[in-house]
């Protein structure tokens, strides 16, 4: 295998496990740096994708809006306890 592959290879792993591993370790306020300023991150429902509809549960076009989700998460809005779990 090229080598240039097995370290681009590598470096997407180890982006991927620390990536799980701030979420994992309910470091929330990092999360918005695994990503550049100008990214597009959207979760939406399989029901939501499959009709073509746009938004999402989480729609955002920037960090500063990733930023702005976990703001929220941790100081205004209310939910039952959570507990997340990552499975590789």
């Amino acid at each position: 295998m090229n080598k240039s592959i097995i370290e681009t290879q590598f470096q997407v792993q180890n982006l991927n496990t620390l990536y799980a591993s701030t979420i994992d370790n309910d470091r929330l306020e990092e999360w918005p740096y695994h990503f550049t300023e100008d990214c597009f991150y959207r979760i939406t429902t399989k029901e939501d994708f499959d009709e073509g509809l746009p938004l999402g549960i989480i729609y955002a076009t920037s960090r500063n809006m990733l930023i702005d989700r976990v703001t929220s998460l941790r100081y205004a809005n209310i939910y039952e306890a959570q507990c997340y779990r990552h499975i590789n």
